[in-house]
Order: C-alpha cells, then sequence, then structure tokens
C-alpha cells in the first residue's frame, strides 16, 4: 500500500502540473484573442477613418464638378444667346 500511496501521489502532482500547464495555455490563449481583438479594433478604427477622409475629398471632388458643370451649362448658353444674335444680324442683311 506504501507503494501505492507513492503512486497515487506521484499521479496527483502529474495531474496537478498537467492542470497547471492546461491553464498556462488557456490563459495564453485568452491574451492572444485579446491581442487580436485590440488589433482589429484598431484595424477597424483606421478603415473609418480612411474612409471618412475618402467621402470628404469625394464631396469635395463632386462639388468642384457640379461648379464646371454649371460654368460649362452657362458659357453654352451665353454662346447659344450669341449665335441667335449674331443669325438675326445676318438674316437681317
Amino acid at each position: 500500500t506504501a507503494a501505492m500511496q507513492a503512486d497515487l501521489e506521484k499521479f496527483a502532482e502529474s495531474r496537478a502540473g498537467i492542470d497547471a500547464a492546461v491553464t498556462d495555455q488557456v490563459q495564453r490563449l485568452a491574451e492572444g484573442r485579446n491581442l487580436i481583438s485590440r488589433a482589429l479594433e484598431e484595424d477597424l478604427r483606421k478603415v473609418n477613418e480612411s474612409r471618412a477622409a475618402i467621402d470628404a475629398s469625394l464631396g469635395s471632388h463632386l462639388e468642384r464638378l457640379e461648379e464646371g458643370r454649371n460654368r460649362l451649362s452657362q458659357a453654352l448658353n451665353e454662346d447659344s444667346g450669341k449665335l441667335v444674335q449674331a443669325r438675326t444680324i445676318i438674316d437681317e442683311m
């Protein structure tokens, strides 16, 4: 029974070592998940910042296009009016 008691003690020590190793591994996995989670959150923040910058740039570009289109439309209307005047003058000759 002394040998059996010694074996049981060794088994208990081995089990305690395994439990400690498993606990350590679980803790490392949790820390890894936390690191990945923080990295993903940071990446998402950067993506959102980039998107906001792109949206602002695109909005500015679209405003400039709208202004250019309005100026072009006004110039075409003015030119059309001048052509009508010129044709009227030519027809009256």
